[in-house]
């Protein structure tokens, strides 16, 4: 499906997100900026006013730019990563509201928590079935992940 005909189902909130990613980007001065400037140039109120078809084309041109975006993103958040990609597997029917999914979101940390408690737990009991050696190792881990 063509970005223009996404563009056209999105509501007005997820449609006015993406364009302020792309306005963002636009404002580092992307490699293409001339041929945005002349996109943009018939707008008054620039991007926000422009039609689909040439968000779309302002899109074509920074791809690159978005792409690195999202990776900046996404290692940004890579610690959470695992959740977000829990609960979109879950959504099968691609009915998930915003509301729904921070209720989901909470409770998957919720449980997160809870296991590493658990987890902590056991390994400082000095009763546990847990040998030494894979104790010692748990503290070698977890000094290496957790920051001081």
């Amino acid at each position: 499906m063509k970005l223009e005909k996404i563009l056209d189902r999105l509501n007005s909130i997820d449609k006015n997100y993406f364009i302020k990613v792309i306005d963002n980007i636009i404002s580092n001065e992307p490699k293409h900026i001339k041929e945005i400037n002349k996109i943009l140039s018939s707008a008054d109120k620039g991007l926000k006013s422009v039609d689909n078809q040439n968000i779309s084309n302002v899109f074509s041109l920074i791809e690159d730019e978005f792409f690195n975006y999202l990776k900046f993103e996404f290692q940004n958040t890579s610690s959470q990563l695992d959740v977000l990609i829990d609960i979109l597997i879950r959504d099968g029917n691609c009915i998930m509201k915003q509301d729904w999914f921070s209720r989901l979101y909470e409770a998957e940390i919720k449980t997160i928590k809870a296991k590493i408690k658990k987890t902590n737990e056991e390994f400082q009991n000095e009763k546990s079935e847990i040998s030494e050696d894979r104790k010692r190792d748990y503290r070698i881990y977890k000094a290496c992940m957790i920051p001081n």
